[in-house]
């Protein structure tokens, strides 16, 4: 399980992209302090999951989703 400083930082890219300004979304100071001690350009992502936490029903389910026939 990953911590809430952990997805903000994942999610920070799209956040930024959004353009909410920054008083709408206000961070506590430690998730701040994380968000402004790593660089810019680094890129951060999940770790793989086993194939047995997988759920390939999720893949079915999200493929159907974007390729209805």
């Amino acid at each position: 399980h990953l911590s809430f400083s952990e997805l903000i930082f994942l999610l920070q890219p799209a956040l930024e992209s959004a353009n909410i300004p920054p008083k709408v979304i206000q961070y506590p100071p430690h998730v701040d302090e994380q968000l402004q001690d790593v660089p810019y350009n680094q890129r951060a992502g999940l770790t793989p999951c086993s194939e047995a936490e997988w759920d390939h029903s999720l893949l079915k389910k999200y493929q159907d989703l974007y390729n209805p026939q």
